[in-house]
């Protein structure tokens, strides 16, 4: 059989796709000009067209581009990022034509026996659930029965060396080639996105399940044929590449960054390459992402593009991440510059925070979510280039006696476990008088009532640490608290990554 040309699979499939398609630019917005800059110029060039930004390494602002756009008509990326990014796109062709058939070649791999043709009913009767619930198809995890199948096939799913995983999974890629529709697919998809990912869980050889990632990218390139289900099973096929996904998936995953027509499908593949990056196993070329912000991109893919280079710690991401209105719409911008752990990354975060701090609305009783603000700081308390900006500002943040209880008592929380248990309880000690004057000994507002219980922990812990002696345990929630809460509000979870006081961004 011979493999159909996509459009992101080649360059030149896609230098067709752009030339042959309407102009991706705002309506009402001029034209780029046909003008480009000289390729041997590289990022440093200024712009030939004055269509386009003063300086081709300052990001656009964000307050110019037009809605959930980001990046649009940057100059062309630099040779070598170039250089990159065809590279990629070469690997992935490769792979993706050497993975041509490797689903029907899981599918019969032996003869059936009763657990393949256990597994295969299950997987029918699911996918029928949803159909006839008119589900997305890839809610199928959702069908009563979906639980029944976790329960049956997960312990010979972990048995990584038995017959009978092999011939469960035999059964989801016979769905997957044969599957008379969305719905029969999506459910054999979701079974070996379970299997992949209960052998990252147990940190297994993830080599050793290339089978079945190499089935999941036949269909990659069959489900390019359907158009009516090609953009969400694309979706879904990268979100699965992204548990135990192993570096060789890399190429893939970068070229569909770029050339995927479809955007969500650009995303999730740019998100699935950031889980494995942030696993330490993908490492894509630096070059090649940077020559992907050169793309037009909506902020959904800006954002998974900026998980993969925080993960990098690319240095690119500061300025794909400046201005304090793109920290402000980004969560990802913002989360990527606190997990980078890197000078520049705290230069880009810290006027954000103190310009958060220093905003009236964040003063008041109801400005909860600051404490999310002030914990990007939290992994760059201890760095000795930015240990004393960090303090001076937890300074003047405790002087806001008028916030909300529930994140000053979060950020007092955090202070128990900084380095300098010295400096942070002279710090406690200075302004607890204030908050005792303004607010009594014992107040009875929730919000107080939390404050003062992790202030009052905070010093226990931050005396025995100056006297060398084991810091107490945290005492837990608060008392009287009814169960009726989803989330205990006095006794509220920490951010993702900050559990314990870890650094890790994951």
């Amino acid at each position: 059989m011979t493999l159909p040309a996509k459009p992101w699979l080649t360059p030149l499939a896609l230098v067709c796709l752009v030339a042959c398609q309407p102009s991706e630019t705002t309506p009402g917005a001029p034209a780029p000009s046909a003008a480009t800059p000289d390729p041997g110029a590289g990022l440093d060039a200024p712009p030939s067209t004055p269509t386009l930004p003063p300086s081709a390494d300052e990001p656009p602002p964000l307050d110019n581009a037009p809605p959930q756009t980001i990046a649009q008509d940057l100059p062309r990326p630099a040779p070598a990022d170039q250089q990159a990014l065809d590279a990629a796109r070469a690997a992935a062709e490769a792979l993706l034509v050497g993975a041509e058939g490797a689903d029907s070649k899981l599918a019969t791999g032996g003869m059936p026996d009763a657990a393949q043709l256990a597994t295969l009913d299950l997987l029918r009767k699911i996918a029928a659930h949803t159909r006839r619930k008119q589900r997305l198809p890839f809610r199928v995890v959702h069908a009563p029965l979906w639980d029944e199948l976790k329960a049956v096939a997960e312990p010979d799913l972990k048995a990584f060396d038995s017959p009978t995983r092999s011939s469960r999974l035999r059964a989801a890629a016979a769905l997957l080639v044969e599957g008379g529709d969305r719905w029969d697919r999506a459910a054999a998809i979701a079974f070996i996105k379970l299997a992949l990912d209960l052998r990252a869980q147990a940190e297994g050889d993830l080599a050793a399940d290339a089978p079945l990632r190499d089935a999941l990218l036949a269909r990659l390139v069959a489900a390019a044929d359907d158009e009516e289900a090609a953009n969400e099973e694309r979706r879904y096929i990268f979100e699965t590449l992204g548990f135990g996904a192993t570096d060789r998936m890399t190429p893939v995953l970068v070229a569909a960054g770029h050339d995927d027509p479809h955007p969500p499908a650009r995303r999730d593949a740019l998100g699935a390459l950031a889980k494995c990056a942030w696993a330490g196993v993908c490492r894509p070329d630096p070059g090649a992402l940077r020559a992907i912000y050169r793309h037009t991109m909506d902020e959904a893919v800006h954002s998974s593009l900026v998980d993969v280079g925080a993960a990098l710690k690319l240095p690119a991401v500061s300025d794909w991440c400046a201005g304090e209105k793109r920290l402000m719409r980004s969560l990802a911008c913002r989360q990527g510059l606190a997990g980078m752990q890197t000078p520049v990354a705290f230069e880009r975060l810290l006027p954000y925070v103190t310009a958060r701090d220093a905003d009236e609305r964040t003063h008041s009783g109801r400005s909860y979510d600051f404490r999310d603000d002030f914990a990007l700081l939290d992994r760059y308390a201890d760095a000795d280039y930015a240990t004393d900006r960090y303090y001076a500002l937890l300074d003047t943040v405790l002087d806001r006696i008028h916030r909300s209880g529930f994140a000053t008592g979060f950020i007092l929380r955090r202070m128990a476990t900084l380095d300098d248990a010295e400096r942070a309880l002279a710090l406690l000690e200075a302004h607890r008088p204030a908050y005792i004057e303004q607010w009594g000994e014992a107040p009875t507002a929730r919000g107080l009532r939390f404050l003062y219980h992790e202030m009052g922990h905070t010093r226990r812990a931050l005396q025995a640490r100056v006297a060398g002696r084991p810091p107490p345990p945290h005492p837990g929630p608060l008392p009287n608290v009814g169960p009726t809460y989803k989330v205990d509000p006095m006794n509220p979870p920490l951010p993702p990554g900050l559990a314990g006081g870890e650094a890790a961004p994951r």
